[in-house]
């Protein structure tokens, strides 16, 4: 079972924050609810807190390359954010984190992404 929260930070970036196992079960719930948030915009960044995900399995990885893959479609990235020690192993060898960019801090990460959207609206 999976819960999560989607916050709009900013017009261009949505923190989504999981609770839970991603798992096949959750697969499916997960990518339905995230892609209503998160596909119907232009470009789209998304971070995506994994720190309170106990459990991912293959249905799980799956979910995170279909929503790293559309975001990518829609010329946005994927952050995937606080991920686990045991998790963080599983994106390392499936290869998912050559395709998303890990960052050790939520918080540090928007506020990062949040003050480059800023500086690029203060050059226009």
């Amino acid at each position: 079972m999976i819960n999560f929260k989607i916050s709009q930070v900013s017009p261009s970036l949505t923190l989504v924050k999981l609770k839970g196992h991603l798992d096949e079960s959750s697969r499916k719930y997960f990518f339905d609810c995230v892609r209503g948030a998160i596909f119907g915009r232009t470009k789209k960044n998304v971070v995506i807190d994994l720190s309170g995900v106990g459990a991912i399995s293959t249905g799980g990885l799956e979910a995170l390359l279909e929503t790293e893959y559309q975001t990518r479609r829609k010329g946005g990235r994927i952050f995937l954010t606080d991920v686990n020690p045991k998790i963080s192993v599983i994106l390392l060898q499936t290869k998912l984190s050559s395709l998303s960019v890990i960052h050790p801090s939520t918080q540090g990460l928007v506020n990062k992404l949040t003050s480059e959207e800023i500086d690029l609206l203060q050059v226009a």
